[in-house]
């Protein structure tokens, strides 16, 4: 009789830690189930909160049209939708900041080509800024061939699709303008820490649109002309806010 209340003594303990690891395994899943919604919810408010701030930067420039002289639409960094916003307490503990920036104030990367022919004079003037910015590579170059509709490499330290079908995975030069600013990452050999240093300072506006030296930085404005020290640009861009 005792044997077989051993052999029963120890089928329930068997019971018990498969049911053991079972509820544990439920819990688990559970708790990762909640765990996701929840993340779910914060990426959708999150969302939500950055629809917010770009309708109230909406508002803003809408309401800078209404009040501008329309004999003189000149945008500078002395008129309301420049100056720094309040920021929004939330409910989770943190900020919303809203921030507008004019992108015509910085370097128009699609410039580079205007009606599918190289425009040489904007060629410079982005060598110049990268030479400002103390950024070695060639991406003026590279940018160029990214643009351009023909195969061949600008300058011998440019690239087109042959170097890029090296990569992995392979892929081509666009041969097209700019959507982003975020497509020079997929330039030949871009560099991150090069690319964070460029992003305050370019933009990839029509290749049409023209720099507007009333919110260009310092930087950008001694890329214009090679007389045109970083020190003379940052005088000028004083005297720019004293007229304002």
């Amino acid at each position: 009789m005792k044997p077989q209340r051993g052999v029963a003594l120890i089928t329930v303990l068997l019971v018990v830690a498969l049911v053991t690891v079972v509820c544990a395994g439920l819990i688990a899943r559970q708790q990762l189930s909640i765990r996701s919604s929840a993340n779910q919810l914060h990426v959708r408010q999150a969302w939500h909160y950055a629809l917010g701030g770009e309708t109230l930067a909406k508002a803003i420039l809408q309401r800078d049209l209404r009040q501008g002289d329309p004999r003189q639409p000149v945008d500078h960094l002395g008129e309301p939708w420049a100056q720094p916003l309040t920021p929004f307490a939330l409910d989770e503990g943190g900020e919303l900041r809203v921030r507008i920036v004019d992108p015509s104030g910085r370097f128009n990367l699609n410039s580079l080509v205007r009606q599918g022919q190289p425009d040489e004079l904007a060629l410079l003037r982005l060598r110049r800024l990268l030479l400002r910015l103390e950024i070695a590579k060639p991406y003026a170059e590279r940018l160029l061939d990214w643009l351009d509709g023909d195969g061949e490499p600008s300058g011998g330290q440019g690239a087109e699709d042959g170097q890029y079908l090296l990569a992995a995975p392979p892929y081509r030069a666009a041969n097209r303008q700019l959507a982003d600013v975020s497509e020079l990452r997929l330039l030949l050999e871009m560099d991150e820490a090069d690319y964070r240093r460029l992003l305050p300072f370019v933009s990839a506006l029509p290749g049409e649109a023209l720099l507007n030296v009333n919110s260009a930085s310092a930087l950008v404005l001694s890329s214009l002309a090679d007389g045109l020290s970083p020190d003379a640009a940052l005088a000028l861009v004083a005297a720019r806010g004293r007229e304002a």
